[in-house]
């Protein structure tokens, strides 16, 4: 996930889902009917603050979003075995440059195949669901800001992406170690002597607790941004360079593509799409990626920009 999300969501997704009823998780423009564009209803739809509507409609009512979710997590499930015992395989682009490696490939000689096997993933839109948060957002004609985000946090009140609280039962019955990389920051709520440092750590723990998500034990891991001072930044490549110190990323789960792959989240949309082809034979075993129509870093690319012109009308 995107360490900042937007509620402000572009219309040509908007339109998409409303007339076609999916999303793309790839981040790839939705086509809009040819007789919409003909009739230029486009040229009049105005940029608001609430037109992550239909997203977040989506997400909280679509059998297909839910299907989808179970998808990827049932498939990942499956793959559990398989990405454990190839100890000479890494997930990781990170690991595999530390080790001169390519990911999903041999390694004979890299140190990682010594080590214990990681499924790391991501948490918010990968197995907690805020959705409700970005539906008050809608509600109050609000946008996303740093606050009211850190609020959401302390209510504990997400809820579980469909198929996460089985996927992680069952990594924690292989004996693998369960790695959390999340964009949620640390950052002191009182001023108080002695104030936890990072109070949305606890928070983030409780409110997977209370969705039936396993414990943390002693092997696994929670990193939040800024936890330590060189994870200030979104981009989780430090995090992971630090996960690959001590364990083999066997598998790697995310909504965002950054939650896979390194130095991409201000690629163009071609850039973009030439980093999931190359690693293509990744997904599905090694990487997965769930739906995310609500926010990204697929949306870095309109930035500043028109997104009408990102339209495609054949």
């Amino acid at each position: 996930m995107n360490s900042v999300f937007k509620v402000s969501f572009i219309p040509f997704v908007a339109a998409f889902l409303a007339a076609a009823g999916c999303a793309h998780g790839d981040g790839s423009q939705g086509a809009v009917s040819s007789s919409a564009a003909r009739a230029g209803q486009l040229s009049n739809v105005a940029v608001s603050p609430n037109d992550n509507m239909n997203a977040v409609l989506w997400m909280q009512t679509a059998a297909e979003y839910r299907g989808n979710s179970l998808v990827i997590y049932q498939s990942a499930a499956g793959k559990l075995s398989h990405v454990i015992a190839a100890k000479d395989h890494t997930a990781s682009i990170e690991q595999g440059e530390m080790a001169g490696c390519v990911p999903g490939h041999p390694c004979a000689n890299a140190k990682f195949k010594k080590m214990p096997a990681a499924i790391v993933l991501d948490i918010d839109e990968t197995v907690l669901d805020n959705s409700a948060y970005q539906a008050r957002l809608i509600r109050d004609n609000a946008q996303w800001d740093a606050n009211t985000w850190d609020e959401w946090i302390a209510s504990r009140e997400a809820g579980a992406i469909p198929g996460a609280v089985d996927f992680i039962r069952a990594v924690k019955e292989s004996g693998a170690a369960v790695v959390y990389i999340t964009n949620r920051n640390c950052s002191v709520r009182s001023k108080n002597a002695g104030a936890d440092p990072c109070p949305q750590r606890e928070d983030t723990l409780e409110n997977m607790k209370a969705l039936g998500f396993p414990s943390l034990s002693g092997k696994d891991l929670l990193l939040l941004q800024n936890q330590r001072p060189e994870w200030g930044a979104s981009e989780k490549r430090a995090r992971r360079e630090y996960v690959a110190k001590s364990y083999r990323i066997a598998m790697l789960i995310g909504d965002d593509l950054g939650d896979l792959a390194p130095d991409v989240k201000n690629l163009p949309i071609d850039g973009r799409f030439d980093e999931v082809n190359k690693y293509r034979d990744l997904y599905g075993v090694y990487w997965f990626q769930l739906a995310n129509p609500t926010y990204g870093s697929w949306m870095n690319p309109f930035k500043g920009k028109d997104k009408r012109d990102f339209l495609r009308y054949d």
